[in-house]
């Protein structure tokens, strides 16, 4: 007799494969909801990221065209459109002053003949402004655009006189002889080992006075070290900043190494405790880091010190990857910490990583309240004062960070060590391009017109202490750099010197010949030379031509320093002048071998009742 099987009889065998399905089921939705998330997400960070690099290169781009047309008015001697302009934007500040100077440039133009060089230069770049797309381009190469324009802009600014010469020069323009006899004999007197060792005995000219050194050489030396910081009595030393600002200094939980290089651990161990200090003594909890990069500050400062700490910088980054950074940096971070026995009971102890990065371009001007506000949701903390710190914060940024800290009422400390000075712009410097230029702040030093240029700029970031330990002559490069500006304005002599920007060298060569065969390529020159040729300009500029070269950089070595110190002073007399501003100190803060931008500068507000 047959059994008909009922409809609802119930079967294992399905019951299993449903639930193997029904896993893998969940497991392809969850990975379409996390694809779609991420899209999401990627999508609102890309759009932020590009809205704020649109505005930074639309803002250079309108200042070009300023620059260009006003200059062309100028040397046409079209001075109407130029004054109307005046007028509009500032009609009641507009200094009377500058109104009668460019009228006299304008008289002085009309009355003289044209330059057309400048004049053609300058309709080049105008030209070039004119491509450049004012909406998203598909098909069309902005960037090189745009190097094609900052490299006409600067070429502009060097034919209208406005820029120093540059170390390049140094046979073309016979730099050498523009010092004195006595210097000159005197450095020549000097054997190479002694000229490599010029440093060292700067550094040491209070201990001993070597013998070899000239009589000339060696005043110059003595008046360059009566202008350093210990011996105009403006340094400070961390210890007396303690005590004087009643400050309990705090030492990290342990110190990490690991994921940075030896000059980097060094600099983050010197600041982490300070700045976790300054936080400690003004309450304040958030620290707000400009110029974050990777946030090891941030981090270091979250892990050993429990800090809140909000990272901004201009470059964009992936979120996922911050993401697993930071969870691969706690669990390293927790492991050493178990390692070295410093907590009994883990759970007491939030080892977590309480950063936060932005990518925000900040100005003079910047609100930081919103900043607060989003920190205080993220982090659910509730944030009413913060510490402004920098690691070595390029450019201008360290002179906005100084300005933020003065502008901004919720910031009570401020802990900036700045860095590549070459990449300031000043007020005073006619081929600054920068918007707001970072240099001077001072009051003084703006009521005097003060300004350095580019070629100082570029030598105060000279390592003298470095150069001084290892005790060395300037790189083969050098020379190379100066004897391939003789050969290529020989060769071109139709062609500005000013085109010829080789730029740095990434990889080391083995002679002038291989040197030369890798600028001529990258300039784009047709240039063959000989072996003979490269070898009569080699016996030409060789012995004592050569030994000029590195004297003299040797020489401007020394001086490197003062120029460092005139940015650092400005902005310690901007602080000073300020009413808002409590105390402000300068301290080095770091070895100058290790971390030659070793000057830290500190400042702090007026306490709040709460605080003390």
């Amino acid at each position: 007799m047959a059994v008909n099987k009922k409809e609802n009889d119930f079967d294992v065998q399905d019951a299993f494969d449903s639930i193997f399905v029904s896993e893998d089921k969940l497991v392809a939705k969850a990975y379409e909801e996390g694809v779609l998330q991420g899209e999401i997400e990627g999508f609102q960070e890309g759009f932020e990221l590009g809205r704020q690099k649109g505005s930074e290169i639309g803002s250079e781009i309108f200042f070009y065209r300023g620059f260009a047309k006003s200059w062309i008015a100028l040397l046409s001697g079209d001075l109407s459109e130029v004054f109307n302009q005046l007028l509009e934007v500032c009609p009641v500040s507009l200094n009377p002053d500058v109104v009668n100077d460019i009228h006299h440039i304008g008289l002085k133009k009309q009355q003289e003949e044209t330059d057309l060089k400048p004049l053609k230069a300058l309709k080049k770049l105008l030209a070039l402004l004119e491509r450049f797309p004012q909406e998203n381009p598909k098909n069309q190469d902005i960037l090189s655009l745009l190097q094609d324009i900052r490299a006409k802009f600067k070429y502009c600014c060097a034919v209208l006189k406005i820029d120093a010469s540059y170390s390049v020069h140094f046979y073309t323009e016979q730099v050498w002889q523009k010092l004195s006899q006595d210097l000159q004999s005197e450095l020549m007197d000097l054997s190479d080992t002694q000229i490599a060792e010029l440093p060292n005995d700067y550094l040491n000219i209070n201990i001993s006075k070597p013998s070899h050194i000239g009589p000339h050489l060696l005043q110059l030396m003595e008046n360059i070290d009566k202008h350093n910081l210990d011996s105009l009595n403006v340094l400070d030393d961390l210890p007396s900043v303690w005590k004087q600002m009643d400050i309990k200094p705090l030492t990290s939980l342990i110190h990490f190494d690991k994921f940075m290089t030896v000059k980097k651990s060094h600099e983050v161990g010197a600041l982490c405790d300070t700045i976790a200090s300054f936080a400690h003594y003004t309450d304040s909890k958030l620290i707000v880091d400009l110029g974050c990069g990777k946030g090891a500050l941030a981090s270091m400062l979250s892990l050993n010190h429990g800090l809140y700490v909000s990272g901004i910088d201009a470059a964009g980054f992936s979120a996922h990857a911050e993401e697993g950074r930071q969870s691969m940096l706690q669990k390293t971070f927790k492991s050493h910490v178990k390692k070295a026995r410093l907590t009994e009971d883990e759970e007491t102890v939030n080892l977590s990583v309480r950063f936060r990065r932005s990518t925000l371009y900040l100005s003079n001007n910047f609100d930081i309240r919103p900043l607060i506000e989003e920190c205080s949701q993220h982090f659910q903390q509730s944030f009413n004062q913060v510490g402004l710190v920098g690691l070595h914060t390029c450019g201008n940024l360290a002179s906005t960070s100084v300005q933020l800290f003065v502008n901004s009422p919720e910031s009570r400390f401020l802990c900036n060590v700045g860095c590549c000075y070459h990449l300031l712009d000043e007020f005073f410097d006619k081929s600054s391009s920068g918007l707001e230029p970072g240099f001077p702040l001072s009051s003084y030093l703006k009521t005097k017109s003060f300004s350095l240029g580019r070629n100082a700029r570029m030598v105060s970031s000279q390592p003298l202490e470095r150069y001084a330990t290892r005790k060395q002559m300037q790189p083969d490069v050098l020379f190379y750099r100066s004897l391939l500006q003789v050969i290529l304005e020989e060769k071109f002599p139709s062609m500005d010197s000013v085109e010829f920007q080789v730029g740095r060298l990434r990889k080391p060569v083995n002679s002038f010949r291989e040197y030369l065969q890798w600028a001529t390529k990258k300039l784009k020159l047709n240039l063959e030379l000989t072996d003979e040729e490269i070898e009569a300009y080699l016996t030409r500029y060789n012995g004592d031509q050569r030994r000029h070269l590195y004297a003299f950089f040797q020489l401007r070595l020394l001086l490197a320093s003062l120029v460092e110190y005139v940015i650092l002073l400005d902005r310690l007399a901007y602080l000073t002048e300020q009413e808002v501003v409590n105390n402000s100190f300068l301290v080095r803060i770091f070895s100058p071998v290790t971390s030659p931008r070793c000057y830290a500068l500190l400042a702090f507000k007026k306490l709040t009742e709460k605080c003390i």
